[in-house]
């Protein structure tokens, strides 16, 4: 997510199609993020259950 920043702000003038670019890569990176502690919660779970 950080060279997606980077590059943003590397380009000056932005067009629409460099701004979805960015909103599709953060929110890849959110998804992603999602998933992996769904599935660290997932794990806690089944530890405590035993």
């Amino acid at each position: 997510m950080a060279l997606a920043i980077k590059r943003y702000k590397a380009l000056g003038e932005h067009s629409v199609s460099d701004l979805d670019d960015l909103i599709d890569i953060v929110r890849r990176k959110i998804e992603d993020e999602e998933k992996q502690q769904s599935k660290i919660k997932i794990r806690q779970y089944r530890n405590l259950r035993g």
